[in-house]
């Protein structure tokens, strides 16, 4: 399962390459579209009066409209049912357990447009577009934004659901909102957005060192976002972890989904202790992967173990060579783009493309025009990147058949450098 530790950038490209599959779709409102619906999306109210809120018995601190009424509550989630004086309430939810937040939004957004149906008692199918599409930062946490418009045919006329969407992750925790009403779309933001950032709660996870989120693109539409950082733990080991989440649409009317979490150890020298990889897709777990030594063995290799589309999993990757961690990575592209030297050449393991062995990987620099850019190969995938002064990539982009995709950084905090190592 996912983890609440935290990591930074070189190995995270491979998430990046993971969910290049697909396209994206221009998200607009069709000019044929009536007037009375332009006009509606247009529909506002005005800013909610904001008051405290607190739930699991004073744990956790946020604010909400005042109109915020508590909604039945499960296990490790609260649920508020907000009136902004309109037909439909807002609905948001404190989800303490960790869960993948790319499911959590889609499965919030069915409901959302169940009950545009259940409201109007029809069971007619819906037919929808994606109308929105967004990602990125939220005060350093990473959120996901989509809204789709929905039409469904009726004796009377044909009926028009504007569903909204909003989720962000929060260390362990998932924030997530709902509004199916056309229009209302700056106050829904604000309510979602006041809800992450005054959120406050007691959290025994290390402060990470180095934290940053890339914004995702694929042909130049938004897909997705990535959140990586590094932490030095209490016993001097590194913890450098990736989360990707991604929606892609695919087709009118049909997107592909996926949450993919990257967990690595290594030793305060940069040796990799072991790796954790954990990917769901469409709402079901695809991969759930361990890398470690083989203590137990004849020989010094490497064990992958776990489980992988539904099948458990346990082999050998027969070599006492170890992949490059992230922490030493860094360190060799600072150092590379401050010497003459042309190209760093080592090993990774790339689980999302093939988790049985460990994959070359060769970065080549190409700083003629631009500084510290350089090309990045990994088997048949090339990217372009440019690096920051640290050696951390602040953008980049490849192309995979008809597709170009890209990344570039929107926020970032600290240094991708060991404390004990800065001057």
């Amino acid at each position: 399962m996912p983890t609440n530790h935290k990591r930074t950038t070189f190995l995270s490209l491979f998430l990046l390459i993971a969910s290049a599959t697909g396209y994206a779709q221009t998200a607009e409102i069709d000019p044929n579209w009536p007037d009375w619906l332009q006009e509606s999306m247009q529909r506002e109210t005005g800013t909610p009066k904001m008051a405290a809120v607190e739930a699991d018995g004073g744990m956790y601190h946020f604010s909400m409209p005042a109109s915020a009424e508590p909604m039945e509550e499960g296990e490790g989630v609260w649920g508020y049912s907000i009136d902004i004086g309109t037909d439909a309430p807002i609905a948001c939810y404190l989800y303490t357990e960790d869960l993948p937040m790319t499911s959590i939004a889609v499965e919030i957004g069915e409901l959302a447009i169940q009950s545009i149906l259940d409201a109007n008692g029809s069971e007619e199918e819906v037919t929808r577009s994606l109308y929105h599409l967004d990602a990125g930062s939220i005060d350093g946490m990473i959120y996901l934004a989509f809204e789709w418009l929905s039409r469904i045919r009726k004796t009377g006329g044909d009926l028009i659901g504007h569903t909204k969407v909003r989720a962000a992750a929060n260390g362990e925790l998932v924030q997530a909102c709902w509004h199916a009403e056309v229009g209302y779309r700056d106050v829904f933001e604000n309510v979602f957005t006041t809800f992450v950032e005054t959120l406050q709660f007691t959290s025994e996870y290390i402060e990470p060192f180095a934290e940053d989120i890339t914004v995702d693109m694929t042909n130049g539409k938004v897909t997705g976002a990535t959140y990586t950082s590094l932490t030095l733990l209490a016993n001097g080991q590194f913890e450098s972890y990736s989360y990707t989440t991604s929606i892609l649409p695919v087709a009118p009317g049909e997107i592909q989904y996926s949450d993919s979490y990257y967990t690595e150890y290594s030793a305060a020298d940069g040796t990799l202790i072991d790796t954790y990889v954990y990917a769901v897709e469409g709402g079901e777990a695809q991969m759930d992967l361990m890398l470690a030594r083989n203590e137990n063995g004849d020989t010094d290799g490497w064990i992958v173990s776990g489980e992988f589309q539904g099948t458990e999993v346990e082999l050998e990757i027969p070599t006492t060579d170890a992949p490059k961690t992230e922490i030493v990575l860094l360190e060799e592209t600072r150092q590379f783009f401050s010497s003459e030297q042309e190209t760093i050449e080592t090993l990774v393991w790339a689980p999302f493309l093939d988790p049985t062995t460990f994959m070359p990987l060769t970065f080549v620099r190409d700083d003629d025009e631009v500084p510290r850019q350089g090309i990045t190969r990994l088997g048949p995938v090339e990217m372009t990147t440019i690096s920051d002064e640290y050696g951390g990539a602040v953008s980049g982009h490849m192309t995979i058949g008809p597709n170009t995709i890209a990344f570039e950084r929107v926020w970032s905090r600290g240094l991708p450098i060991p404390p004990m190592e800065r001057k």
